[in-house]
């Protein structure tokens, strides 16, 4: 929305993103030798359908691939979705692939 600020903030396994200070969504993600599995996002009801999430996708890749990571793998089906609309994102790793999560 219009006058929103928009932080995104990374900690080790986490994106999150604040609007006007607020915790509003968040991307988990782990690591395993040259694979960053994204694991989940999830976005606040009152923020969603803002492309909050989508800024939090982009900055995870481009962080994972800034950071010499070879393959992209995730379990969330929000990244499924999200990378059809920009495969130039996927392009950026040798392998893309769905790993479901095991319980």
């Amino acid at each position: 929305m219009a006058g929103e600020e928009i932080e995104i903030v990374h900690e080790d396994g986490i994106f999150y993103a604040k609007v006007n200070g607020r915790n509003a969504a968040s991307l988990m993600y782990k690591t395993e030798g040259d694979t960053f599995h994204i694991i989940s996002t999830f976005t606040l009801a009152p923020y969603r359908g803002r492309g909050i999430a989508s800024r939090l996708t982009r900055k995870a890749i481009e962080y994972a691939k800034n950071k010499g990571f070879r393959r992209l793998e995730y379990s969330c089906g929000f990244i499924k979705h999200w990378l059809t609309r920009h495969p130039e994102y996927a392009s950026l790793f040798e392998q893309v692939r769905h790993r479901p999560l095991k319980d």
